[in-house]
């Protein structure tokens, strides 16, 4: 029987039954209940159908014929609606993917970083773009539909959603070095140097990540912490043009700029990341690219602790991965030495304290949105403080992900069952509100002041629904803050400095 269009919670109910009695008349008979019954159980019924009839405008007659034969495409369809309309317009963009999708029975199988650069491969083939920004915008995008589907509907872990958007980050990173180190070694050459023998070698290049992408957990509107590294000081073979050898230093410099200004420019499908270089070595007044043993001295001599923090993240993207893995092995004993600032964490949770004062309505939501982008802060600051504290002593909790720093701080004893339990289920509160919130607005998340049905559709989408005495978006800020709370106090008790050892008595790290 399907779903009464009564029990679908639309907003302009009156619009909301005419489409759907348009809809019911373009789509096959055997569709009509499961529409009804997919729109019920949408965060954004409104949306989710007024894309939808869009799409059934803008879709050929054979792809219709083709949804009651693959009606899994209808799912897509309405899911994807429903949750992020900018994914939503690749869709309307190529009506046949829907059922693409449905004959994919690969689709909920996690991808390798070799099966997305085959993809790309393929993908480069069949639409080709002489606009390199503009193909891998419109690459990612594909991909992030793909990944969201998976994540809303439930197919994948939280886990897997990040690794995955992550590895999409670093094949692009791949492709967009790839081809700015063709366009410049075919005007300077290889970059060079001499090796301990005397013989002329070529210098690698890398791309170190940072950040939720070094930690594989990338989010869906990212801001992507890049490093550029490479070999040795030297100069380019020479290329094509007139007097055209460089030092290794300049080729290597704009390279990373071209680099960066490939993933970040403007295009007609949006850029396709935002980069933060700033973690480089002297930040802004640094070069964007610096040399391996240059870097290391930095880190050894000059680094902050929060630069140094960062740096238990750092993880292979792109180029010479002996270069990333020398310097990684090389940062070891500075990231990982005592002593070091143990009161930072403190210092840094205590910074928000003012905003707590708020107490109107509008404060109070964007109090909570706050709190939800704090605790994600606090949890992996945190994480990073304790890898810090314990891991010259015990490499084993050293790594990059939050989610397997918590489980290994945990098997280590240093976290406690309680502690990791609540942590763990915080941060994939946090991540997949978070996550929601990025799919439906497609923007950085941190301006949002949503408006109470805004709040409300935020719950619907994160899994929270209405109670009979309580909307659903004031329920999500409830939980925000109280976990927060829980978050918050393990923090302090985590991060308080420790007694002075006393004589016969052994110094905990």
């Amino acid at each position: 029987m399907g779903e009464a269009p009564s029990s679908i919670c639309f907003l302009n109910r009156a619009m909301a039954e005419r489409d759907l009695s348009r809809a019911e008349t373009e789509l096959a008979p055997t569709l009509a209940a499961p529409l009804k019954s997919l729109l019920a159980q949408s965060p954004d019924p409104d949306t989710a159908l007024r894309l939808l009839m869009r799409y059934l405008e803008t879709a050929s007659a054979e792809v219709l014929r083709d949804l009651p034969r693959h009606p899994m495409a209808l799912t897509y369809l309405v899911a994807t609606f429903g949750h992020s309309e900018s994914l939503g317009e690749v869709f309307l963009a190529h009506p046949a993917l829907p059922v693409q999708f449905a004959r994919d029975w690969h689709l909920a199988e996690l991808r390798s970083a070799d099966e997305v650069m085959q993809d790309y491969a393929r993908y480069s083939v069949t639409s080709p773009d002489p606009w390199l920004a503009s193909q891998l915008a419109r690459f990612k995008r594909r991909n992030y539909l793909r990944i969201a589907l998976k994540d809303v509907l439930g197919i994948s872990t939280l886990g897997e959603t990040m690794l995955e958007l992550s590895t999409v980050a670093d094949v692009i990173v791949k492709q967009a070095l790839a081809f700015c180190d063709h366009e410049l070694e075919n005007r300077h050459g290889r970059p060079q140097h001499r090796d301990s023998g005397g013989r002329i070698a070529p210098t690698g290049f890398s791309v170190v990540s940072l950040g939720k992408l070094g930690g594989g957990e990338l989010n869906y509107s990212p801001h992507i912490a890049l490093l550029f590294l490479y070999a040795h000081s030297g100069q380019t073979a020479g290329g094509s043009e007139s007097a055209s050898t460089i030092s290794n230093k300049e080729y290597c410099v704009r390279l990373a700029e071209a680099v960066v200004r490939t993933i970040t420019q403007p295009t007609p499908h949006g850029e396709v990341y935002r980069v933060d270089s700033g973690l480089r070595p002297d930040g802004a007044k640094g070069d964007l690219a610096i040399s391996l043993r240059s870097a290391l001295e930095y880190y050894d001599h000059r680094a902050s602790d929060r630069e140094l923090h960062a740096l238990v993240k750092a993880r292979h993207s792109a180029g010479d991965p002996r270069l990333t893995r020398d310097f990684i092995q090389g940062i070891q004993a500075y990231v990982y030495r005592a002593p070091f600032d143990a009161e930072e964490l403190e210092t840094t949770l205590a910074a928000d304290q003012p905003i707590a004062e708020q107490s109107s309505a509008g404060q109070q939501r964007g109090l909570g949105l706050s709190l939800l982008f704090r605790g994600i802060r606090d949890i992996e600051f945190l994480a990073q403080h304790l890898q810090r504290l314990h891991g010259g002593d015990d490499p084993w909790v050293r790594t990059g992900g939050t989610m397997l720093a918590l489980r290994r701080l945990n098997d280590k004893g240093l976290l406690t069952d309680s502690e990791y339990a609540r942590l763990t289920s915080a941060y994939e509160f946090f991540r997949k509100v978070e996550h929601r919130l990025e799919l439906s607005e497609d923007q950085a998340p941190q301006s949002s002041r949503a408006d109470d049905q805004a709040l409300r559709r935020l719950a619907h989408r994160a899994g929270i629904q209405d109670l009979a005495n309580q909307d659903a978006g004031v329920t999500l800020i409830t939980e925000i803050t109280r976990t927060s709370g829980l978050v918050k106090e393990i923090c302090k008790q985590r991060s308080r400095p420790r007694a002075a050892p006393t004589e016969g008595n052994v110094s905990p790290r």
